[in-house]
């Protein structure tokens, strides 16, 4: 205990979360544009396949051979799709490990020592689910990413039907369910206990925990 009276636990979770600071995740930031900019050139290549558009620098062996070049051009462009598609799961691999490890779990193991904190401490701490969310939610539909991959995959799929194009949704699949089945932060609190004695009314931190959980 400090001779100010606060516990290390509450002088540490001030200076880790002062409002002062600002609430920017640099590294989820860096990591999401990365994916935005693959997922970009993902989406181009579908909507100019789905769309028959042929570009400019094509058209004049458009003319020769119109369709030995619509051949060779969808096989190319569905090539590069593959290609595009597995960079993208990795970049996308690599941007949900940042949210579900470095910022969820640590905001929950980071709960379990606050909780014994102060009030204003705790709710300091909570205030952090705030930019959680928004990071989840541009991670899963905001963005246009993962949730519009899948759609393009279902297209490509119907259009274009391979084995490559069953695989690739399928790991997209996998990864959306387990994404938004383990969002979840679970941490354990004392509850708090009501002590009356006539009129007068206390309030208290019990010393047996109990498990909450926080959808995102």
């Amino acid at each position: 205990m400090s001779t100010t009276g606060h516990s290390d636990v509450d002088m540490e979770s001030a200076s880790a979360f002062s409002p002062s600071e600002p609430a920017i995740d640099e590294v989820f930031v860096s990591k999401h544009n990365q994916s935005a900019e693959i997922y970009q050139i993902f989406k181009d290549d579908v909507d100019a396949l789905l769309s028959g558009r042929t570009p400019q620098h094509e058209q004049a062996a458009l003319i020769q051979d119109l369709n030995t070049c619509m051949n060779q051009r969808k096989v190319l462009i569905l090539q590069r799709i593959l290609h595009t598609s597995e960079n993208l799961y990795v970049v996308f691999e690599d941007e949900k490990q940042h949210l579900m490890g470095d910022v969820l779990l640590s905001w929950a193991m980071k709960q379990q020592r606050v909780s014994i904190g102060t009030l204003w401490t705790q709710q300091l701490h909570y205030k952090q689910l705030d930019v959680i969310h928004l990071q989840f939610e541009y991670y899963t539909s905001i963005g246009e990413l993962l949730q519009q991959t899948l759609s393009g995959l279902t297209y490509l799929k119907q259009y274009f039907p391979s084995p490559s194009f069953d695989e690739a949704y399928n790991r997209f699949c996998s990864m959306a369910h387990y994404f938004l089945y383990y969002s979840v932060i679970v941490s354990r609190q004392p509850p708090s206990v009501v002590v009356k004695c006539g009129e007068a009314e206390n309030h208290r931190r019990s010393r047996f925990w109990f498990n909450t959980e926080i959808r995102s």
